[in-house]
């Protein structure tokens, strides 16, 4: 069965993902091109006529830096599926791009990676992180106590500052929602749990109480 018919023809050039199949050679050392499909040709910049038949270190001369050698040797052998997770494609001619894999083996013997482009997704997430970080910093070098509460996630902050106001060190109160309410005066408690209630209910740009 040709990869195309095992994919379906319609479906092969029209998916948004990146689908490259492989033909193990060298007794599994590496692997020849068999078949690209559009959105792997736009992904890597390449076209398919000039790379069908090479070897894929020869074409990608990163591929083992990256770990998709590894895991298309792994699915080759034993014909267990596996994840390649969001890594850094570099070599002479390309950079900067990340891609998720998800790699299995035909009945013909060959194997297929399905991947795509998650670049904008992981430099979203690597600039949150670091907007976190600087957060982070931020809040440990001011005198302000501050709590930061994720009711979506059920995370919470307390930071060294909000501690040291209650006589704790940093390590001896855990940054749990039960650390901030258990810690209200109870003659206030009530009132501030109904009125954060309210406030979650029908939410404004900022909460006072």
């Amino acid at each position: 069965v040709s990869p195309r018919m095992a994919y379906a023809p319609e479906l092969f050039d029209t998916v948004d993902y990146g689908i490259a199949v492989y033909r193990p050679i060298d007794n599994g050392a590496d692997f020849e091109f068999v078949d690209i499909n559009k959105a792997g040709e736009t992904f890597s910049n390449i076209r398919r006529d000039d790379i069908i038949g090479r070897r894929l270190t020869d074409v990608f001369p990163g591929v083992e830096a990256f770990g998709l050698l590894e895991v298309l040797r792994a699915v080759a052998e034993t014909g267990q599926p596996q994840d390649l997770p969001p890594a850094a494609y570099n070599d002479e001619h390309r950079s900067g791009k990340w891609f998720a894999n998800r790699v299995y083996r035909l009945d013909s013997g060959e194997v297929v990676a399905v991947y795509n482009d998650v670049t904008d997704q992981v430099r979203a997430e690597m600039e949150l992180r670091h907007s976190e970080e600087r957060y982070r910093l931020l809040s440990e070098a001011t005198l302000d106590g501050i709590f930061d509460w994720n009711p979506n996630e059920d995370t919470l902050y307390l930071s060294p500052s909000w501690k040291a106001q209650l006589g704790f060190k940093p390590e001896e109160l855990p940054n749990t929602f039960g650390s901030w309410t258990g810690r209200l005066h109870p003659d206030d408690r009530e009132r501030v749990l109904a009125h954060l209630e309210e406030y979650l209910q029908n939410p404004d740009a900022q909460w006072h109480e």
